[in-house]
């Protein structure tokens, strides 16, 4: 399976070191939330809020960036609990709309995880992982983005001094 999300900027809000992404489950007695054959993920900047139909189109040159290779994947399937995925490489995200890419030669298990509709096309997946286009789509599944905030770290005391001073 290949698939793609654009998050826009307005819903990640600032400047931030992503280490994980969350998805939660919506029900019970499914299969665990799984990439049994390998995954890859990648983020990147786009320019659009909706999507095209050809993957490496959506990109902004030079900003694909692969965030996580693993040999296989398996998280739980607790509904109503955020299933953390962790990140080998962090993305540095510093603004724009954010594209996050999964890869996987084969979607094994995986588990119903709550989405929403975005209202355009903002989705992009086709199962075979060789294809350079596939279906667009206006679903998204909610996503928890952590990590650090990439703010320089100040005491309480130098920000008091550097906010007085005009």
């Amino acid at each position: 399976m290949h698939y793609q999300a654009v998050v826009l900027e307005d819903e990640i809000g600032q400047e931030i070191n992503i280490t994980s992404i969350s998805f939660m489950p919506s029900e019970e007695g499914l299969e665990p939330f799984s990439w049994e054959y390998g995954i890859s993920v990648f983020m990147g900047l786009t320019y659009q809020d909706a999507l095209t139909a050809n993957f490496e189109d959506n990109y902004v040159p030079g900003t694909r960036q692969l965030v996580l290779f693993a040999d296989s994947v398996f998280y739980g399937c607790t509904p109503d609990v955020w299933q953390e995925i962790q990140l080998t490489e962090p993305y540095h995200y510093t603004g724009g709309n954010l594209v996050i890419e999964f890869i996987t030669p084969e979607w094994g298990g995986y588990t119903c995880v709550y989405n929403w509709d975005a209202g355009m096309n903002r989705a992009l997946q086709t199962y075979n992982c060789s294809s350079p286009e596939g279906t667009l789509n206006c679903y998204l599944p909610y996503m928890l983005i952590s990590g650090t905030l990439a703010l320089e770290q100040e005491t309480f005391g130098s920000i008091k001094v550097i906010l007085g001073r005009e």
